[in-house]
């Protein structure tokens, strides 16, 4: 059998921490692939920044992107995702919005 391909997910989050439990979990069941998520947080007011931060402290294959101001869409907050990670290393590349359950 081939390796996994390595998909990276681009998660752009804003104001959404009640569907980031089963968007990420959804995330995650993908079958035959190894999936790194990298969300950007768009200055969330409602502790989606804070529930991110933990996660990140306890998987490997979670990153959260840092910046302190609103980018104002989620298309800016996209496209800041496909400017600052590093898609070298990647296969595929997958869009998620926060309520994007899979």
């Amino acid at each position: 059998m081939d390796a996994f391909k390595k998909i990276a997910v681009l998660m752009a989050v804003k104001d959404g921490v009640k569907y980031l439990p089963e968007q990420i979990k959804s995330v995650f069941w993908q079958a035959q692939c190894e999936v790194t998520l990298f969300i950007s947080d768009d200055a969330s007011a409602d502790g989606g920044k804070e529930y991110v931060e933990e996660l990140v402290s306890n998987s490997s294959n979670i990153a959260l992107l840092g910046f302190e101001e609103s980018f104002g869409s989620a298309g800016k907050n996209f496209y800041r995702l496909i400017q600052d990670v590093d898609l070298g290393n990647c296969d595929y590349i997958a869009f998620s919005d926060q309520d994007d359950i899979w």
